[in-house]
């Protein structure tokens, strides 16, 4: 059974840390008591933010973390790497029976920093779009995070009046594999009548099959794209 280590808080003030345990990138041993060790370990948490919602969950470096199911927050979910050396956590799919589901659909704000979302499926797919913001007003923050292949884009804002917010980030092969055509962002904006704010800041694409920032039918109150490199990718 799943453990969760949880940080002793001697400040009133402090923020709360949960550590959630994932399985080693070194192998061995079942994988199966961590099979939506996020999801598991936000479910068991609840009751702790009810009394104390400044919390941020620590994914461990040199460890993965299969999700069979999307985390869908209702709260605002801040997650991040370990300190210290060693390959950033990296949340990958996974599910034997082919019904590979999205990671993230949220539904309030979320800051996510130094963590690897992963889409190639053990059979041969790529998720699309699996890392979606998904309600009105809510905002975005990916700070030093990896994007391993998506089959349409890094990250999806797809509710109006989102802040979307990306730093530092890598995305990597985004597209659906073996075509030539539009999908495959580092941003893809699809809400039907307002986007906030986009920031794209110190990031860094390669092999992507559509534009590095899509911004469909929507207005966009603010965009800025600064310092950010592409390579082998298309320009429409």
């Amino acid at each position: 059974m799943l453990i969760l280590l949880m940080g002793i808080v001697l400040d009133a003030g402090a923020q709360r840390e949960v550590v959630i345990e994932g399985y080693p990138i070194s192998g061995g041993g079942d994988i199966t008591p961590y099979l939506d060790a996020i999801n598991v370990a936000l479910d068991a948490d609840a009751p702790n933010r009810e009394t104390d919602p400044n919390v941020v969950y620590i994914l461990n470096r040199d460890q993965i973390y299969p999700n069979q199911n999307t985390i869908k927050n209702t709260f605002p979910l801040r997650m991040k790497a370990s300190e210290g050396a060693g390959a950033i956590p990296a949340i990958v799919q996974w599910d034997l029976n082919g019904n590979y589901k999205r990671h993230l659909e949220a539904q309030a704000d979320v800051y996510f920093e130094n963590i690897q979302f992963e889409n190639a499926q053990a059979d041969g797919g790529i998720t699309v779009r699996s890392q979606r913001l998904v309600a009105n007003g809510i905002r975005g923050v990916l700070k030093g995070c990896v994007f391993y292949q998506d089959g349409g884009g890094a990250i999806t804002a797809w509710a109006d009046s989102i802040k979307s917010y990306a730093y530092d980030c890598l995305a990597h092969s985004i597209g659906r594999k073996g075509e030539n055509n539009s999908n495959g962002r580092f941003v893809d904006t699809r809400m039907d009548n307002w986007c906030d704010t986009v920031i794209i800041q110190n990031c860094t694409a390669d092999h992507l099959n559509g534009a590095f920032f899509r911004g469909g039918s929507a207005v966009c109150g603010y965009l800025k794209i600064d310092h950010c490199t592409m390579i082998n990718g298309r320009t429409g």
